[in-house]
């Protein structure tokens, strides 16, 4: 594999047990992978136990603190919310609850998320092409093809969404997962990968727009862009759209999209409902969608790689 190229995430404390199975599922399924992982930290950043778990489980990640002063004048509309309190100290209980697991997270303290952080990625020095992960995903294939495609300066999986942010395209790009070439990272071949974070930035910066997140931002500048192009929906199947056990099948990475997370803490989002009820791991939403039988199905894959994470 060319080891020019590399991977990266956003991540806080929230998310480092959902990532740590990312990361245990990417190297099983794909044992041929040793390309740098870059974690991108924001607010009081990464505390040191989340840190030493997934260097634990991965040695060439590595972490960098995003500037987050650049991205003060980025607003977004809507209901959707943004930024979220941490607490202090809280116990993680793992959805799949097979595993009679707890983890105790030594948590930073209170931090705020712009959806704008994710422009930081655009940054990156030194890579011929970078892959943008979310936090939330489970490697479940081979994906050499993914990093093998070299077909296109920009590409993301289609937006096949029945809320499509971004409804005057036929299809947008899911920005779940990004692959992004030299040329729109910082050290770009051209000027326009030192212009990138910033014309991303302005996009959202204005008085007048209605964005409601970084996705239909990344949208707006690049769908049009000569060199776009649309990857497989394989590598991001979102699980909300997974209704059938083919598609389940076809899948390399599956996105577990929504607030409900499989590691969540159903105590905290929903004092007092059973451990096992679906609705602890998976949105209402989803559940009509997909129907339990699959979100049963969904939840075995990632309860399979949780196992392994110590």
């Amino acid at each position: 594999m060319n080891e020019k190229q590399a991977f990266c995430t956003i991540l806080d404390d929230d998310h480092t047990y959902g990532f740590c199975v990312l990361l245990t599922s990417l190297l099983i399924e794909n044992p041929w992978f040793n390309l740098d992982f870059i974690i991108f930290e924001f607010g009081l950043g990464l505390s040191r136990v989340s840190k030493e778990q997934i260097k634990n489980i991965y040695p060439k990640a590595s972490f960098k603190k995003i500037n987050t002063r650049h991205y003060d004048g980025c607003s977004f509309v809507g209901t959707r919310q943004w930024s979220r309190a941490t607490p202090t100290q809280k116990k993680i209980k793992s959805a799949a609850f097979a595993l009679n697991k707890s983890y105790e997270l030594d948590v930073q303290g209170t931090e705020e998320y712009n959806a704008a952080y994710r422009f930081e990625i655009f940054t990156l020095k030194g890579y011929e092409s970078i892959i943008y992960i979310d936090a939330d995903m489970v490697v479940v294939g081979d994906i050499s093809g993914l990093v093998q495609n070299n077909d296109f300066k920009f590409a993301g999986c289609p937006l096949e969404h029945p809320r499509n942010p971004f409804k005057r395209k036929p299809k947008g790009y899911n920005g779940g997962l990004l692959k992004i070439s030299s040329q729109y990272l910082d050290s770009g071949e051209t000027q326009e990968g030192q212009e990138t974070k910033g014309a991303l930035i302005k996009l959202c910066s204005a008085d007048k727009h209605e964005f409601k997140g970084n996705q239909p931002v990344i949208n707006e500048y690049f769908f049009d862009r000569p060199g776009s192009g649309l990857l497989d929906s394989c590598y991001n199947a979102q699980t909300e759209q997974i209704c059938s056990q083919e598609i389940l099948d076809q899948a390399k990475i599956l996105h577990f999209v929504g607030v409900s997370k499989p590691w969540s803490p159903a105590s905290i989002r929903d004092p007092g409902t059973p451990a096992n009820e679906m609705r602890n791991f998976f949105s209402q939403w989803q559940i009509q969608m997909v129907g339990t039988y699959m979100c049963l199905e969904l939840l075995k894959k990632w309860t399979k790689y949780a196992k392994m994470v110590k």
